[in-house]
């Protein structure tokens, strides 16, 4: 049986307050693609907050809000149509943000690294422990590995809760030691 690539799956949507934990991370940023937007969900907060979203997957996905194109990340030319977003990331304040698919982490961290290289920002939704396990390394071990933000959502009865993912953030020309920041999100 063969899945139609037309519409995507009914999965995992990030959490709304997760990405506003990100908000203060990226400040810098004025454009930023987003390669695994599935149905908006990061999309959606950048926007609200001022920050030029090009969303697309490898599904397309529309609602009276945005518009997700489908287009494949790793078999896409970026030399044309996205030439003002790598302007951006050339000029520091463009970048690339999501929350890739499990299965295809490494390859989504070493394209957005790629494309960023020298200057520009990636931030990427990943489980809380991927940094200690050996397989991505590499990724946790380069200059660019900036920061790690942990959302934790304080409720209005006083408890905590947090998500089993994290923030990661690289950032091209940093080369510094980098940083946990544990950030409260205060939800009524």
């Amino acid at each position: 049986m063969t899945k139609s690539l037309s519409e995507p799956p009914r999965g995992y949507l990030t959490p709304r307050w997760a990405t506003l934990a990100l908000l203060p991370h990226i400040q810098h940023l004025v454009t930023v693609l987003e390669p695994a937007a599935g149905r908006g969900g990061i999309v959606r907060v950048l926007k609200e907050n001022g920050i030029k979203v090009e969303p697309f997957d490898v599904y397309t996905y529309q609602d009276e809000e945005i518009t997700v194109n489908r287009r494949n990340f790793f078999s896409q030319r970026w030399d044309s149509k996205y030439s003002k977003l790598r302007m951006n990331i050339k000029a520091g304040d463009g970048g690339i943000i999501c929350s890739p698919p499990l299965h295809l982490i490494d390859r989504f961290i070493k394209k957005a690294l790629s494309m960023t290289e020298h200057h520009g920002t990636v931030a990427m939704w990943l489980p809380n422990s991927i940094d200690t396990q050996y397989r991505y390394h590499e990724f946790f071990c380069c200059p660019a590995f900036y920061k790690k933000v942990i959302p934790v959502r304080r409720l209005a009865l006083g408890n905590d809760e947090t998500e089993l993912k994290s923030w990661f953030i690289w950032r091209h020309g940093y080369g510094g030691d980098p940083h946990v920041f544990y950030e409260i999100i205060l939800v009524a």
